[in-house]
């Protein structure tokens, strides 16, 4: 019968009548809101008027391209790491107004650290949009940015070294096999 017939999972096993996915749906669908609101602010304060800041984030809150991390539970690490990064984003645009916009850029970059690998490439996107908008040289003067991405990026490599593990000659390995083919970056 349908109450007695079990899907294992890797770690759980869930009857069909007690599988409920609707708090996972709610969840990944708030925080694509919370994302599509963070666009929003980002391009308004990146100097886009209202109108072309609303349909830009009409079209990323509808874009199929959205639809996997949103509907998909397991694709939530997509959704937050889209989050933390706008926030970060957001934050670091507001850096000049005190101590606080500082500490929740480091805040924000270390939960996008901790959502998605993928986040370690953030800080060259940071100096993109900062540099762009504030000019180029206004990045010497801001140390507060370059000793929070080395103290986030080494306490997340620091963590992720201590929770995995990499098999003997795994570091040596990579090196020469980033030695190997840098000719074809």
């Amino acid at each position: 019968t349908a109450t007695t017939e079990i899907y294992t999972f890797p770690y759980t096993t869930l009857f069909r009548s007690q599988a409920r996915p609707f708090g996972y749906h709610a969840f990944n669908s708030g925080f694509h809101a919370l994302a599509c609101i963070l666009v929003y602010s980002l391009l308004v304060e990146l100097g886009q008027g209202s109108l072309p800041a609303f349909l830009a984030t009409l079209l990323f809150a509808v874009h199929p391209v959205q639809v996997a991390s949103v509907t998909w539970i397991p694709g939530r690490n997509d959704t937050l790491l889209t989050c933390f990064a706008l926030g970060a984003c957001l934050t670091i645009l507001r850096s000049g107004n005190g101590i606080l916009p500082r500490i929740g850029h480091g805040l924000c970059f270390v939960a996008a650290l901790l959502s998605k690998e993928t986040a370690v490439c953030l800080p060259l996107i940071f100096l993109i949009v900062y540099g762009g908008v504030q000019g180029a040289g206004v990045l010497r003067g801001q140390r507060f940015m370059w000793v929070s991405w080395a103290v986030c990026l080494g306490l997340y490599f620091a963590v992720r070294a201590t929770v995995i593990s990499a098999p003997p000659g795994y570091v040596t390995d990579r090196l020469h096999a980033a030695v190997r083919h840098f000719p074809l970056l």
